[in-house]
């Protein structure tokens, strides 16, 4: 299925929504579950969803400018 999206969707939207998985997964297991979170794990959510933002950014802005 990976190699499928990436055919489909391209490399970086296939990472992008890897990485997603990766926080939403925590989040519901939160929500749900009731699982408590370590400081730990929440700097790894920060700075997964930084990454997600600084790359979709980029990402835009390479589309805006390419004619």
């Amino acid at each position: 299925i990976w190699t499928a999206a990436i055919r489909h969707i391209g490399a970086l939207t296939s990472a992008i929504v890897l990485l997603a998985e990766l926080v939403f997964g925590v989040v519901i297991a939160c929500l749900f579950l009731g699982e408590t979170l370590s400081a730990g794990a929440v700097a790894g959510c920060v700075m997964i969803s930084a990454a997600i933002l600084i790359v979709g950014v980029r990402w835009r802005r390479r589309e805006i400018v390419k004619p």
